[in-house]
């Protein structure tokens, strides 16, 4: 029997059919700080965004310091890691949208439910 606050299948996928993104969704999502940080910056910018500066923007966030102090091999990680885990989380989600053929995320309606006061610590982002 399932949970009735899961949408988690057998095979540990989510089903994102009806719009909603249930509570065990959220807490598995919100689990990541770089997640937060990923949905923080789409909805601050409000519009897509290349995986490039996301990356840029979450690898600043992390290290607390300007873009030009962080080198490019650490934005490179982080670039992958939003690429290969991250990105690919929140899209199976329903809550970012990645187009691959242009390298851009966008924020979902569902991603605008989860305002950035709800998904952070106030400034400690």
């Amino acid at each position: 029997m399932q949970h009735p606050t899961s949408r988690f299948t057998d095979d540990a996928h989510a089903n994102v059919t009806d719009g909603e993104v249930l509570l065990d969704d959220v807490l598995d999502i919100l689990a990541s700080q770089r997640r937060r940080y990923i949905l923080h910056c789409l909805q601050t910018h409000d519009l897509p965004l290349a995986l490039a500066d996301v990356a840029d923007e979450v690898a600043v966030y992390e290290h607390d310091t300007d873009i030009t102090d962080i080198s490019a091999e650490e934005v490179e990680r982080v670039y992958l890691s939003l690429y290969h885990t991250h990105i690919p989380k929140l899209a199976e989600r329903g809550l970012v949208t990645y187009s691959q053929d242009r390298d851009l995320v966008t924020l979902s309606d569902n991603g605008e439910q989860l305002r950035a006061q709800e998904i952070t610590n106030d400034n400690n982002l």
